[in-house]
């Protein structure tokens, strides 16, 4: 298991007029030995799960020439025509 902080730089002027910058930690992130791994912000009650990205970044990219997740085409066409029941919807 590997922790890492989460940290925020701070700027400030110490008494003798040297700029100086202090490391406010906002969080930590947490990886275990299979790999899974989890963040935690200090200021939220919350732990988060990290995942990696399935895709390529491209910068300025057009929508229409933008990569797809993996699956995303396969949902669409899964629900397609089909009627959703909002009866069965748990939220």
């Amino acid at each position: 298991m590997q922790k890492e902080k989460i940290t925020l730089p701070k700027k400030y002027t110490n008494k003798q007029g040297e700029e100086k910058t202090f490391w406010a930690e906002v969080g930590s992130t947490t990886t275990f030995d299979n790999g899974n791994k989890i963040l935690e912000l200090n200021h939220l009650n919350e732990t988060y799960t990290v995942f990696p990205m399935d895709r390529a970044e491209k910068p300025n990219t057009a929508q229409s020439e933008a990569p797809q997740w993996e699956g995303r085409e396969q949902a669409r066409q899964a629900v397609q025509g089909d009627d959703i029941d909002l009866e069965n919807i748990p939220f």
